[in-house]
């Protein structure tokens, strides 16, 4: 499992190292603020018109084929990147990149592949870890990167062209074809599986390019949406607690990173000391839902106490509660689609959790203008709870009803 699990830390870290940068390199090239929001959001875009149907095709052909197909895409990307001297190629590295990070959930998928019922929850937590250790390192390297030239974006964009190469490289030698085990899957649908099975699915399945009536069952449909909700509260906060800080704390760039390091090394341990365990303990249904309500709880804290104790608190619990909720997640739609279709799923995932990343600032951004500076915190705390109730349907339909299944059984399934 190591394998694939440093392959996304060195993947994400490409982004990470390049996303302090781009606003800025953007602005050298006279955009406006609204191009420079487009091309920060350019790349998942790409990313949420492309995942589904990479991760299909990568059930139907393999893993590895694809990941290195994609992960080639990287270092045309950042050499672009490096060598662009307009807003027109900087679009271009951008939307290269949003096609090369289709990688990562296909790096997701094997992982999928690679692990069992037990194992799984480790896997997906590990996936995450790496997620969250990309981004603690690489914007220290950014800022290290910067400091050495005035030509700093040609720096970074070198820099993140040879670690591209080096994980490509890597992904051709330790990634091995992965036989996935063959588990049973639960029978409740959302939507009946028609006699026949293809006729009265078929338009569906054209507008869903492939959507398969699996992915139609509530053990598989609702942590996905409960991910992409819990993505929307981070995504609404990341395009306004900078705000926040500005007009409440009078805070700067400085104060702000500590906040978010601190929400990303909050996360990257939960990843790799916590959540398997309490996922052991206490099952992975109960710990979603805890996790959840904890960053709902977190949320409240800048609201009523506005404070830098309160925030840097709230982002840390936060981090901590997303990061523990989200492998939970994607452990429970993994165990709910077939083995032959985890490619799809997610792809699926990274569709919806990417649309809330685009969908997010936006929203945080209009209610902070209309109604407060700590209406997103407000609109994050609505957004947990929502998730948390959507969790809360999944133990009625975890069991099989054909198969008796313990309470301990039901509780860790």
């Amino acid at each position: 499992m190591r394998r694939p699990v440093l392959l996304v830390f060195l993947a994400m870290l490409s982004l990470a190292i390049v996303t302090p940068v781009m606003p800025y390199r953007a602005m050298e090239l006279g955009a406006s603020p609204f191009m420079v929001a487009f091309i920060m959001a350019f790349d998942t875009v790409m990313l949420v018109l492309t995942a589904f149907l990479w991760g299909r095709f990568s059930d139907r052909v393999g893993r590895k084929p694809v990941i290195l197909l994609t992960l080639a895409v990287m270092p045309l990307s950042n050499a672009i990147l490096a060598m662009g001297d307009s807003y027109f190629w900087l679009l271009v590295a951008r939307g290269l990149a949003g096609l090369g990070a289709v990688a990562i959930p296909v790096l997701q998928a094997y992982i999928a592949d690679a692990t069992d019922e037990e194992t799984r929850t480790r896997g997906m937590a590990h996936f995450n870890g790496a997620w969250a250790l990309a981004f603690v390192v690489g914007p220290l390297i950014a800022y290290l990167l910067s400091r050495m030239s005035d030509d700093s974006h040609m720096m970074i964009g070198w820099s993140v062209t040879g670690i591209a190469i080096v994980t490509l490289i890597l992904a051709a030698l330790l990634l091995r074809r992965v036989v996935p085990r063959v588990e049973a899957q639960p029978p409740e649908t959302l939507v009946a599986a028609p006699e026949g099975g293809k006729d009265r699915l078929g338009m569906l399945r054209w507008l869903g390019h492939g959507i398969s009536p699996s992915m139609l069952t509530r053990a598989f449909a609702l942590p996905i949406a409960a991910m992409t909700v819990l993505a929307l509260v981070w995504a609404q906060l990341d395009g306004t607690v900078g705000l926040w800080t500005s007009v409440r704390l009078n805070w700067g760039a400085t104060e702000l990173s500590l906040a978010y390091l601190a929400a990303g090394v909050a996360g990257f341990m939960t990843q790799f000391w916590f959540t398997e365990r309490a996922a052991r303990w206490f099952g992975l249904v109960p710990l979603s839902i805890a996790s959840t309500l904890v960053v709902a709880g977190s949320l409240l804290l800048p609201v009523f106490w506005i404070e830098p104790w309160a925030l840097l608190v709230a982002m840390t619990l936060a981090g901590a509660g997303a990061a523990t909720a989200n492998s939970c997640y994607a452990s429970l739609f993994s165990k709910a689609a077939p083995t032959n279709e985890q490619g799809a799923a997610m792809g699926l995932c990274h569709t919806g959790t990417n649309a809330a990343w685009i969908i997010g600032p936006l929203l945080g951004g209009f209610v902070f203008q209309v109604f407060s500076p700590s209406a997103p915190f407000l609109v994050g705390v609505a957004a947990a709870i929502i998730a948390t109730g959507l969790v809360i349907l999944l133990p009625l339909t975890r069991s099989d009803p054909s198969t008796p299944v313990s309470s301990e059984a039901r509780g860790n399934a």
